[in-house]
């Protein structure tokens, strides 16, 4: 089953659904939901991912630049003819 709505302006609403089998028993969900509202609350997913994303390339960038300077640089060698 498929349902579709409109919403005609942006909000805070609430759905609910109510299912019943075959015996009679009825079940009844609610869930709130917003359309079309962008808080910082609704953004901190993303804004958790962001954070974490750049730490992690922050801690590779420093580990990749504490290899290199253990990394010694070859040794001249010195030829005598």
């Amino acid at each position: 089953m498929t349902f579709e709505h409109d919403f005609k302006q942006a909000g805070h609403y609430v759905g609910i659904v109510t299912v019943t089998d075959d015996l009679g028993n009825a079940w009844v969900s609610r869930f709130p939901f917003t359309v079309g509202l962008y808080t910082v609350m609704g953004m901190i997913e993303y804004i958790l991912y962001a954070v974490g994303f750049a730490a992690l390339c922050g801690f590779l960038w420093y580990l990749l630049g504490q290899r290199a300077q253990k990394t010694p640089a070859p040794a001249a060698t010195a030829s005598s003819n």
